[in-house]
């Protein structure tokens, strides 16, 4: 087990890639969780500085078989190409294929890099995860307990100092505003990267360390989440808690929930939507309102599905397809919800049967079942945390974000490659998992 000693000089006397690929991961980590819009930057830091380094300073990138889920993904990025045969717009289709692609190519060579870098090297970059996520957990938690003054102080300026005819105002009463949109994204983003920073914990503390620090950064994780406004994030984490302590006690069984899980959230997505609208639950007074019209435009986008069941319409058409029903928007029951897809229909799995139609969807099944096979085959400590991520993810999907959403994807491809140099270092300590 790594030991390090804080305050001693010795440990912030560094060679020179050490120190770049330090600096690269704490501002990954650091702009993932506290800029989520900024995600996509963020991953593609993480997944270049290491590889650029390592290469910089004449090491062998190690050849490394593709990984069973890296081939389904590519799969699916196959059928999306062709898809582009019958997309709306050849622009959004190539929008959706460069970001899965760059997704899937970041994902592979990161998967190479962590086993080809020194040891040194694994050790600072995992170490700099576990310092950036405990400093912005608990900055995160700060924030929403206190209501983000951390944030208004710093935006103050910015928005009460303005010049007005040549002259500088002052709004002494100014108060800040702190969009709620944009904090709810940063929810999603730390409950994701707590179950690869937990394994990540393993790496560095003894393990009469881990048996507080776990329920901890769990609780911590919790209570910041559910004091945003994140209601999606909030169900999402919580379901990845319940599936990580059963995980604890039947590994096997659990995935094998988690992979049931999988093929009823694609295999019942559209009957559901189109059931949930079509007998008036968006009017129901029990309905939350924001649910109320997601159940409106999952039961619009579910009938558009039924037009083009076996082929969909195409990959990234969701966006422009909307766009250009503009003029036959109309409003549902009295209520202000319209009837439309959305840029996209706010659940990943619904908009993969809209654009890809059926094969899309077998395929996508595929991948989600090829990923927990992948899970089974790991170590019993690393499958217990990503089966708590994969249902993390699967939850999260279900009700909040676009499938070509970037900084979504950017976000989810960060976590393999997390967990991937977590595993790199602990085989390469020999930590008994």
């Amino acid at each position: 087990m790594a030991q390090i000693n804080w305050f001693s000089a010795e440990t912030w006397q560094l060679p020179r890639p050490v120190w770049a690929i330090v600096i690269a991961t704490f501002a990954a980590i650091a702009v993932t969780i506290t800029t989520a819009p900024k995600a996509p930057v963020a991953a593609g830091v993480f997944a270049a500085a290491p590889l650029l380094v390592l290469l910089f300073w004449q090491h062998r990138l190690l050849p490394r078989p593709l990984a069973p889920a890296i081939v389904a993904a590519c799969l699916c990025w196959l059928f999306a190409a062709v898809s582009v045969l019958w997309s709306a717009d050849i622009f959004w289709s190539a929008k959706a294929l460069a970001l899965s692609g760059l997704i899937i190519v970041a994902i592979h060579l990161a998967q190479r890099t962590y086993p080809s870098m020194p040891t040194l090297w694994l050790e600072h970059m995992t170490r700099t995860v576990l310092v950036a996520f405990i400093i912005f957990l608990i900055y995160g938690l700060i924030e929403e307990t206190f209501n983000h003054q951390f944030k208004r102080v710093l935006f103050w300026p910015f928005q009460a100092i303005q010049f007005k005819d040549g002259a500088l105002a002052i709004d002494w009463q100014h108060v800040t505003y702190v969009r709620v949109r944009r904090t709810n994204w940063n929810m999603t983003n730390t409950s994701f990267l707590l179950w690869p920073a937990l394994l990540v914990a393993y790496c560095h503390f003894a393990q009469h360390t881990m048996r507080w620090f776990v329920p901890v950064a769990i609780a911590a994780t919790i209570a910041t989440v559910l004091q945003s406004h994140h209601e999606t994030a909030m169900i999402a984490l919580l379901c990845g808690v319940v599936f990580y302590g059963l995980a604890h006690i039947w590994l096997r069984p659990t995935i094998i929930v988690a992979a049931a899980a999988w093929f009823l959230a694609i295999a019942l997505v559209v009957p559901i939507s189109h059931y949930g609208l079509h007998n008036k639950l968006h009017l129901a007074p029990w309905v939350p309102f924001t649910l109320q019209h997601r159940l409106v435009m999952w039961g619009y986008t579910a009938d558009r599905v039924i037009e083009r069941p076996v082929l969909g319409v195409g990959a990234g058409s969701t966006h422009p397809l909307d766009a250009a029903r503009e003029s036959e928007w109309k409003t549902i029951d009295n209520t202000p919800f319209q009837l439309r897809t959305g840029a996209h229909p706010h659940n990943s799995f619904l908009q993969v049967w809209y654009e890809f139609g059926a094969i899309g969807a077998l395929l996508f099944l595929a991948l989600g079942w090829t990923t927990l096979w992948t899970v089974a085959q790991r170590p019993r400590r690393e499958a217990v945390l990503m089966t708590a991520c994969f249902i993390n993810v699967l939850v999260m999907s279900t009700a909040s974000f676009g499938l070509f959403e970037l900084w979504y994807a950017s976000t989810i491809a960060l976590l393999p490659m997390l967990f991937a140099l977590a595993n790199a270092y602990q085989q390469r300590l020999g930590i008994d998992q």
